[in-house]
């Protein structure tokens, strides 16, 4: 994990050149403020800007969140148009209102959080293949055909998510059957899942 360890030199270095807190945390799941009561791998965010990975596990299950959540990062510095549509001077933001309308906390018209899920997902699918580009690039020591099955199981679940009007209680990339069943490749649609992927999302993930 040498070429890891110095890509996380180089990434953290940028980091903090760019008044980013980098939180790595001796634990299991982080937590994005005192009301998130679920946590998760990892965050980046820019108000305050934090980027966090919970890394009381294996190196080979964080080290993948945290490319993901540094490529977040780039897409910001970069001005990446499928990041920034989701950020509006002049409305909630598209992530925060998806968020609400998951709590029950907002009501949002069925063509509009279809189409919010979509622009979220297409910001996810972008940081998704920056990220195999650096892995590729710095021979990190990470399988990319896994990486990217566990990249399409997420885009999958976007769609599940918008049908079940829930956030997973088990991420879908944890459950292994699931994970085995998707492409080593990305796709270029994922608005329709295979019949299978989502009764065993639906069963397992909520």
């Amino acid at each position: 994990m040498k070429n890891l360890e110095r890509f996380m030199g180089k990434a953290i270095t940028e980091l903090v050149a760019n008044k980013v807190e980098v939180r790595l945390e001796p634990k299991e799941k982080v937590v994005f403020d005192k009301n998130d009561h679920i946590g998760c791998g990892g965050f980046f965010n820019e108000d305050p800007l934090v980027l966090s990975v919970g890394i009381g596990k294996p190196v080979e299950r964080w080290a993948p969140i945290f490319i993901h959540e540094y490529c977040h990062f780039r897409q910001w510095v970069e001005k990446e148009p499928k990041y920034i549509a989701l950020y509006r001077d002049d409305k909630p933001d598209i992530d925060e209102v998806v968020n609400e309308w998951l709590e029950g906390q907002r009501r949002v018209r069925k063509r509009d959080i279809t189409k919010y899920i979509n622009m979220i997902r297409r910001m996810e699918l972008n940081c998704e293949k920056r990220a195999v580009k650096l892995i590729r690039r710095h021979r990190i020591g990470i399988n990319l055909k896994d990486y990217i099955r566990d990249a399409n199981a997420y885009m999958y679940f976007h769609s599940v998510m918008l049908q079940q009007k829930s956030w997973y209680k088990i991420s879908p990339l944890l459950i292994k059957e699931l994970v085995a069943m998707m492409p080593d490749h990305f796709l270029q649609s994922y608005t329709r899942v295979p019949k299978k992927v989502e009764e065993l999302m639906i069963e397992r993930c909520f």
